[in-house]
This record gives C-alpha cells, sequence and structure tokens, in this order.
C-alpha cells in the first residue's frame, strides 16, 4: 500500500529512491503522502516492471510489492530487474502467491447439491484459476526466472497467513462480493455468469 512504501522510505532519509509505478494517480497519492510525512529525495516515474525507465547497473535495491504477480513475462521482468541492478545489488519482493490459497469454491463440499453442479461448481473454479492474472504467479517459476536472469543466493520464503472467519450472513455476502483487485469479478459475478439463478441462490444458501 501507499502508506507502506511511505514508511519505508521514511528509513531511507539518506538515500534516492525512484516510485515507479504505470498509474499517475498512484504516483500522485504517494507523493502526497510523502509531502504529509515530509519525505525527501523521492522522484516519480511512470513505468512498469517490464520496462523500467532507468539507466543499467543505476541502482543499489530493488523493491516489489505485489507487482510482479501482474506480469505476463516473468522472465523479461526478471531479465530488466537484474539490468537496472548494480553489481552485487540487491533485490527485495514481497508477493502473494494466490494459486497456492485456499478459496470458497474449492473448500466448500458441495456435494449436498448434487454431483453436477458439484462437478461444474469445480469447473469453474478451474477456469477461473488458469484465465485469472492474480493467479498465475508462482514461487518457484518466479526464483528460477531470478537464477536465470543472472541473480545469485535466490531465496524463496514461503510465509502462510492464516484468517479465522466467522461465517455468518454478513460475512458470506462480504466474500461474495469481494473483489481480488481492479477490474477482477467476484465470485458472485462468476457464479452469476455460469448458473442459473436458482443455482446461484443455492449455492449461496
Amino acid at each position: 500500500s501507499v502508506s507502506a512504501l511511505a514508511e519505508e522510505l521514511l528509513e531511507r532519509r539518506d538515500r534516492r529512491v525512484f516510485a515507479v509505478d504505470p498509474s499517475v494517480s498512484a504516483l500522485e497519492e504517494l507523493l502526497r503522502v510523502a509531502h504529509e510525512t515530509n519525505v525527501a529525495g523521492v522522484m516519480y516515474l511512470v513505468g512498469d516492471a517490464e520496462v523500467i525507465p532507468l539507466p543499467d547497473a543505476s541502482v543499489d535495491v530493488c523493491m516489489t510489492r505485489s507487482v510482479l504477480m501482474y506480469v505476463a513475462d516473468l522472465q523479461g521482468v526478471a531479465t530488466e530487474l537484474a539490468r537496472v541492478l548494480k553489481s552485487g545489488g540487491r533485490l527485495s519482493s514481497y508477493e502473494p502467491i494466490n494459486n497456492k490459497g485456499t478459496y470458497i469454491a474449492t473448500t466448500v463440499d458441495w456435494s449436498p447439491l448434487g454431483a453436477e453442479l458439484a462437478q461444474r461448481v469445480a469447473d469453474e473454479w478451474q477456469t477461473h484459476a488458469s484465465q485469472s492474472r492474480l493467479m498465475r504467479l508462482d514461487d518457484q517459476e518466479l526464483a528460477a526466472a531470478l537464477a536465470a536472469a543472472g541473480f545469485a543466493d535466490v531465496a524463496v520464503e514461503l510465509e502462510q497467513l492464516e484468517e479465522s472467519w466467522v461465517v455468518d450472513e454478513r460475512t458470506v455476502e462480504a466474500r461474495l462480493d469481494a473483489v481480488g483487485a481492479a477490474g477482477e469479478p467476484s465470485l458472485r459475478e462468476r457464479w452469476s455468469r455460469a448458473f442459473e439463478p436458482a443455482e446461484v441462490d443455492a449455492l449461496v444458501a
């Protein structure tokens, strides 16, 4: 988030920081937070991980936070990150590996609604997971891409986040309508496209 990045920038007051994002509005928000928290030495550049607007060997550290999950060409991005880093530079990435999570569609036992509908729920999930940009990042593929780009001492630490869920009408409704990112459909929207209204009602119930 912008506030988390601002906190990290506060720890680097004696360094120049390049904030790169394809969204002008995101950079403007970061600039606002930086002014409010008196952060100096930040340059704001419109760009993305696939084409970083910096010269070769120009930075000591690259940081990504929920960025690589969106890229289609992971190897190309790894090579681009290696390009802008100086010799001996470091990369720190914190990325969600969504394809190893648990979800309503894969956790609930749908068999009481009938084997045919249960199978269709599973099929809809598989189709969504194979097409969603939020599901394509894999930790081992990322490690292999970084190693192939010339990074040394690549270490992957996979943290499993656990969440308690008190299941009631309010929380179920919230999860059905939640979206993973801008432009992504909610589970309710996906089900409404894939199933008949009576089937959606049964699944929600």
